[in-house]
């Protein structure tokens, strides 16, 4: 017990809050961006291939996103329960649950893989992709479905190292990854040097070998950290253990699979419009993924935060962690907006020398970015609610947001070109993030938080009056 109060005392459960978050929020907001970089530097790179080999890789993103929110969902359910056990004080317990999870993700990831690989074609012609570019897509799938395992496992144990606290390991890993990708990118698929062109499979193959290093940097991290065990785990206790994991984790993998589900339904959508649309809308997409970096760092940071001050019973904390991710994800959210908005010309045509790619790509950014502050506030929300294990409720939110809005109000734009369901998806947004505010209010009413009776626009007036004064 006095050693897991130790690693607890490194912030969790002491200091200020806001830099506590901070300080895990950053190095998890670098580590997300190098892996965000992984698809937009192949999208640069494809980029100059042609419009067919990009139109390839776009049809891939949903896929690719569908497989990896999927243990991305499970590694948060992993962080939450193991964080729980941290902050109960029982360092046992947590690393059995830790060692339970990564023998499930391995064995889980294989079958996975496995029958992904075995269905590339059928899955690509559900998605629209021509007989080309279908063929193009299937042959880049196939190589990443051999590395997948390998940093599915490794993202499971960064999750088991944030929950005690540490993120600065995991994510200079993550960094250093994005960095050799981007090496075996430009080598694999020009073919510099003595090695092989291989054009959109070189992009597979450099990804698959940067893999290679996150999962053996992260299990070298895992070990040396100690963060594993079996002592005491009797079959009462595995069946205990996988209760716990999977009670928590399979609704947060239900809530991060909407997403790519509804990815993969506006990429059918749009693959109507013809594969420049489908490019543009992939370019597009990945460019928002990172540049919504600093929403996804806060709400990873906040799940195991809040879990272990659950655990430890410190509510006013949990309150103060509830307001700083929510200003944060606006915050961001507005930025982002504004920056977007001004480049999207210039970065439509950076990954294409097309105009009808750059066209789709820059309104795109016109239509949703708009949207990113509410988009922010809904994702943090729903992580919030992981954090308290009441993941059902976040569930709740991510079905509403992807199934009762983005599907149809996209569909129904859909009549109306790339146009109408660009802006389908921002209405979405929007009303998203309204239905999402509402539940976390219903929330602290019910649970006596002071917050309940506190206005969140006064504290962005205050804010922002704040800021003027400081100007002045």
């Amino acid at each position: 017990m006095s050693e897991t109060r130790a690693e607890s005392s490194r912030g969790l459960l002491h200091g200020p809050v806001h830099r506590v978050l901070l300080s895990m929020s950053v190095p998890i907001g670098l580590g997300m961006l190098s892996t965000f970089l992984f698809q937009v530097v192949d999208t640069y790179f494809v980029g100059k291939l042609g419009e067919e080999e990009l139109a390839a890789l776009s049809f891939t993103s949903p896929v690719y996103l569908l497989l990896m929110a999927a243990v991305i969902g499970l590694a948060g359910g992993v962080a939450t329960v193991v964080a729980k056990a941290l902050g109960g004080g029982d360092n046992t317990e947590a690393r059995g649950l830790a060692s339970l999870a990564l023998i499930f993700i391995g064995g889980a990831s294989v079958l996975a893989c496995a029958a992904g690989a075995a269905y590339v074609g059928p899955t690509f012609r559900i998605l629209g992709a021509g007989p080309e570019v279908g063929v193009l897509a299937g042959d880049y799938m196939r190589i990443l479905y051999t590395g997948m395992p390998l940093v599915m496992t490794g993202l499971v144990g960064g999750a088991i190292l944030r929950a005690r606290g540490e993120t600065r390991g995991p994510e200079v890993v993550m960094i250093v990854a994005g960095g050799l990708n981007l090496v075996f990118d430009a080598l694999l698929i020009f073919g510099y040097g003595p090695f092989p062109r291989l054009g959109l499979q070189g992009a597979a193959t450099a990804t698959v070998l940067s893999w290679l290093f996150v999962f053996f940097a992260m299990a070298a991290l895992v070990f040396r950290r100690r963060a594993l065990g079996i002592a005491g785990l009797t079959w009462a206790r595995i069946v205990s253990g996988y209760r716990r994991l999977l009670g928590v984790g399979l609704p947060v993998v239900l809530t991060q699979l909407l997403a790519p589900a509804t990815s993969a339904f506006l990429t059918f959508l749009v693959a109507r419009q013809g594969d420049e649309a489908v490019a543009g809308f992939g370019v597009a997409s990945r460019v928002q993924a990172l540049a919504l970096v600093g929403v996804f760092g806060v709400s990873t940071a906040i799940t195991p935060f809040i879990a272990q001050n659950l655990g430890a019973r410190q509510p006013r904390r949990i309150d103060e962690a509830v307001v700083f991710a929510g200003k944060a994800s606006v915050y961001w959210g507005l930025g982002v907006f504004v920056l977007l908005v001004a480049f999207a010309g210039p970065i439509g045509r950076v990954f294409s020398g097309s105009t009808e790619v750059q066209e789709v790509t820059r309104l795109y950014f016109y239509v949703v970015a708009g949207t990113y502050a509410p988009f922010g506030l809904l994702s943090v929300t729903a992580a919030i609610f992981n954090g308290i294990l009441e993941p059902g409720k976040a569930l709740r939110i991510l079905f509403v947001k992807a199934i009762v809005l983005t599907a149809p109000l996209a569909w129904l734009g859909s009549a109306f070109g790339v146009l109408g369901i660009f802006a389908g998806l921002a209405v979405s947004n929007l009303l998203g993030a309204a239905f999402a505010a509402r539940m976390m209010k219903r929330h602290l009413a019910s649970s006596g938080s002071p917050l309940s009776a506190r206005s969140p626009w006064r504290d962005y007036a205050g804010d922002l009056s704040a800021l003027a004064g400081c100007r002045s």
